[in-house]
């Protein structure tokens, strides 16, 4: 009796445990915290937001299985961030060292703001990323899609990722007021909220022109929407557009994706050289056209433009002074 009298005693005294989610209320604070921090500051975008919360709770769910409960931020130390990065073993070089950037920047912010006195995921040994050529697109390949492309608005669109470099996103979202036929420019907003001017080639403002003609009445100021809501369309939609492309034109197992054709607009920017006069002229598709030249430290081919016309500017003396 006097034994089970102390047993109800001790067990009315020792606080009832707590589950994970009581437990990790600092925890998932802080990581509140350093997502609004992220979006609303430093104008992260959406998928970048989302991508760091779900690291953040991949990490809260292991140190409930290792440690049995989540602890505070300032209690987490080193080893147990090592530990959860031996887990990750047969991901992707590109992925961990993410993932490891995101502890990284989630408690050097925590640190910042006095919540750490360390950052236990600083200077962590990242696996080495393989570097490999870049895949271009060939010529005859570029014919198949504008071949594909039967519509105004799908030739538009295939042209203007080709010879700009845009991201599905950033075409989604252009406006009419950031396009400027005049002096072929068009003005890109990309991630971090970061403008940038963009030329365009005489082709793909002729082939904005019969897009505008061609599409019907709408109240959006986006340029791309759908013809049969009259909506902006999303960056989702341009991927699934650029798919059904692909296959149609017979490249759709040859793993061609958008990202592939930032090595083609790369080359047909850097071809652009403009001269410095009111109203410069881009090069047209054909001048852009792929030459091929032997790499001079390897045995691979590289894929270049012709050289750009040499600029008309008077250069101007140095105004650097002789120490003489």
């Amino acid at each position: 009796m006097v034994t089970q009298a102390r047993e109800k005693q001790e067990s009315e005294e020792s606080p009832a445990p707590q589950t994970a989610g009581e437990e990790g209320g600092a925890f998932d604070a802080a990581v509140g915290e350093f997502l609004a921090y992220l979006q609303g500051y430093r104008q992260y975008s959406p998928w970048t937001v989302r991508a760091y919360g779900i690291d953040l709770r991949e990490f809260r769910e292991f140190l409930v299985k290792q440690e049995g409960r989540v602890p505070a931020p300032s209690e987490i130390t080193r080893p147990q961030v090592v530990a959860w990065g031996l887990r990750m073993t047969g991901m992707k070089p590109l992925t961990i060292r993410r993932k490891y950037g995101c502890l990284s920047s989630f408690f050097g912010f925590l640190q910042d703001m006095g919540h750490c006195h360390s950052n236990p995921a600083r200077r962590l040994p990242l696996p080495k990323v393989s570097r490999n050529l870049p895949t271009v697109l060939s010529a005859e390949q570029m014919q198949q899609l504008l071949a594909a492309a039967q519509t105004p608005d799908r030739r538009l669109l295939v042209l203007l990722l080709l010879s700009t470099g845009l991201r599905r996103s950033e075409a989604a979202a252009i406006t009419l007021d950031q396009i400027d036929l005049e002096h072929h420019q068009l003005r890109v907003r990309g991630k971090g909220n970061k403008e940038r001017m963009v030329p365009l080639t005489a082709e793909v403002v002729a082939a904005i022109q019969e897009y505008l003609a061609w599409r019907g009445p709408t109240q959006s100021d986006h340029l791309f929407i759908s013809q049969m809501w009259g909506q902006p369309i999303n960056g989702a939609r341009v991927h699934r557009i650029v798919r059904g492309l692909l296959e149609r034109a017979g490249l759709a197992d040859q793993g061609i994706t958008v990202h592939k054709w930032l090595s083609r607009a790369a080359t047909a920017m850097a071809a652009w050289r403009p001269s410095h006069s009111a109203t410069p002229s881009p090069p047209t598709w054909s001048e852009t056209a792929w030459t091929s030249r032997p790499c001079r430290s390897c045995s691979a081919t590289l894929i270049s433009a012709p050289p750009p016309s040499t600029c008309t500017q008077t250069a101007r003396p140095s105004k650097r002074r002789s120490r003489g």
